[in-house]
């Protein structure tokens, strides 16, 4: 019992942010566990190995993510393939981003990420054939092969399933927050390949769309306590950039001030996000030939 109360407060601070307090408390709760013996598993336990990774990556300690995400590898396959498919693929695409962000090579990403779409896939198209599968089910699916797409390269591909759950989502009257906030993410994901294209005007509207859904869900969903602070900030940043290169300065500098507004505003900033934004500050004021406010802006980041 002592073991769960550890867990379940380490997902209170891991929802507040607190990503340091969270992996302590998650370690702790893994010493009280007894390991399963050879052969056998222990879903919880692998499941908390995966909390105390994702606190690590958080924290951009990336090397001990791998080994957390390696220990809830190794649980989940022992396990009911058939009942513990979803959270393999969910480990396995984790494993593949740390791969990266390890400066490991995308041959070595690739493994993983085929791996999870290779479950995801067969998910989605049972998903598909479900007659009573709720919309947020579908946009769950529709999400997670998306992404995937995006990692094998193929762009088209995974814009036509954002697309899809944003149909989903027109069609739904329930103002379910999965729903809504899948929509939000299709839309940010949207702009993002239209960002990279250059195609900055139809990148902003799907980024202020993706701000309206959020506002949305605040306001329909206010019993959950929604903190979508970190894809907030993200939003800002993407329209900053998008006004960059639109060669619009100031409305870039606008929206990346409103990032660092919510950077700096909460108790546990993370100082390299606030040393990107000003960076991205530092270069509009470069490309506009202000010197001295440029500099300031680096010298800024460089202290963070």
């Amino acid at each position: 019992k002592k073991a769960l109360d550890l867990y379940n407060n380490g997902l209170i601070q891991f929802q507040k942010k607190d990503y340091e307090d969270a992996r302590k408390t998650f370690a702790e709760a893994i010493k009280l566990i007894k390991v399963p013996k050879y052969g056998e598993t222990d879903k919880e336990l692998a499941l908390i190995w995966e909390y105390h990774g994702d606190s690590s990556f958080k924290l951009a300690e990336y090397g001990e993510a791998d080994i957390s995400y390696k220990r809830a590898t190794d649980l989940y396959q022992k396990g009911d393939q058939d009942e513990l498919k979803e959270s393999l693929a969910r480990i396995m695409l984790k494993k593949g981003n740390t791969q990266i962000l390890l400066g490991h090579g995308s041959s070595r990403a690739k493994l993983y990420y085929n791996v999870s779409f290779q479950i995801w896939e067969t998910v989605l198209e049972k998903d598909r054939s479900t007659e009573d599968v709720t919309n947020a089910r579908l946009c769950h699916s529709l999400y997670n092969v998306a992404l995937l797409y995006i990692k094998k390269g193929e762009i088209d591909v995974a814009e036509k399933l954002f697309k899809e759950i944003l149909d989903v989502a027109e069609g739904d009257t329930t103002d379910d927050f999965e729903v809504i906030e899948y929509a939000a993410r299709a839309n940010t994901s949207i702009g993002n390949i239209r960002n990279v294209a250059d195609k900055y005007d139809e990148a902003i509207a799907h980024y202020e769309a993706a701000i309206e859904l959020r506002k949305q869900n605040l306001e329909v969903n206010k019993e959950m306590d929604i903190d979508d602070k970190e894809e907030m900030i993200g939003l800002y940043n993407n329209l900053g950039k998008a006004y960059f290169g639109k060669k619009e300065p100031e409305k870039a500098v606008k929206f990346f001030r409103k990032a660092n507004r919510i950077l700096t505003s909460g108790r546990h900033k993370n100082g390299l996000s606030v040393a990107e934004n000003w960076v991205q500050m530092g270069n509009v004021r470069f490309k506009e030939k202000e010197y001295e406010d440029a500099r300031e802006l680096y010298n800024d980041a460089l202290r963070m």
